[in-house]
């Protein structure tokens, strides 16, 4: 009498093994834009309609003169920092309401908006490997209302204004070059900004802006440049000399350490 039990309790192992093989998500898809393959799309934009959370749009090589608008999780991808260039027209370059997008090896030049790149209400985002060059009255790139930004290996050429952010939290700058007309950094109500590795080049008033108590500069060799002790928002690194530099900013909860150099 206890041999059906046995059959019913295989038959129902097996079926779950059946279920679980079968399940499963699907793998990335990759889009292309220009180069030489047959199917290739001539637009960018057309690549991101077209793409769905977590697909890739690869962009060979060459000039694309075209707006662009973003609110997905994709990678755009471009086939060099100096070789794939993207000339925003009145629209700009928008990332809106988007979550985990990666921005990578490709130059946004040019631009005929205020603002090269504008980010709004995003959070996750990477900017990486790419030149961003702007004209004057203009941000090179513009964070409203995100969080979690990363600016990595960048080349912010030419703009009034490299960085600009406002309501944000959490915005990572790294190894990037700023060769700015007025203000490199320019932020207000942001909770977090860290920027290490990264040169400053003719800025005016290179303005980098953090909630701290206190704020020490100090030089490569150990000494201590300036203290600003009052609550402030501001940090003024116009009247440094060129050179490489520590910034302490001391908080309440902690202190932290970053490198940057002028020259």
């Amino acid at each position: 009498m206890k041999l059906p039990n046995l059959i019913i309790a295989i038959t129902l192992l097996v079926s779950s093994i059946a279920i679980v093989s079968f399940s499963g998500t699907a793998s990335a898809e990759t889009f292309y834009v220009g180069g030489a393959g047959g199917g290739n799309y001539t637009y960018i934009q057309g690549a991101i309609n077209d793409a769905s959370s977590g697909d890739i749009v690869y962009v060979y090589p060459g000039m694309y003169t075209e707006s662009i608008f973003i609110d997905k999780n994709i990678i755009l991808r471009g086939g060099g920092q100096n070789d794939t260039r993207l000339v925003p027209l009145d629209d700009g370059f928008i990332l809106e309401a988007c979550t985990d997008v990666t921005i990578e090896n490709m130059a946004i030049e040019n631009a005929v908006t205020p603002h090269n790149m504008y980010i709004w209400n995003c959070s996750s985002v990477k900017l990486q490997n790419m030149n961003v060059e702007g004209g004057i009255n203009s941000h090179a790139i513009s964070i409203l209302n995100s969080d979690d930004i990363t600016v990595n290996n960048l080349f912010i050429n030419g703009s009034d204004v490299g960085i600009f952010a406002n309501a944000t939290s959490n915005v990572l700058i790294e190894k990037t070059i700023f060769n700015s007309g007025r203000e490199t950094i320019l932020a207000s109500e942001t909770s977090y900004l860290a920027i290490s590795n990264s040169t400053f080049i003719g800025s005016n008033s290179g303005l980098i802006i953090t909630q701290s108590n206190e704020i020490k500069i100090i030089d490569i060799t150990g000494k201590l440049i300036k203290t600003i002790k009052q609550n402030t928002n501001v940090l003024n690194v116009a009247d440094l000399s060129n050179g490489i530099y520590f910034i302490k900013f001391i908080t309440d909860e902690r202190t932290i350490t970053q490198k940057f150099v002028k020259r």
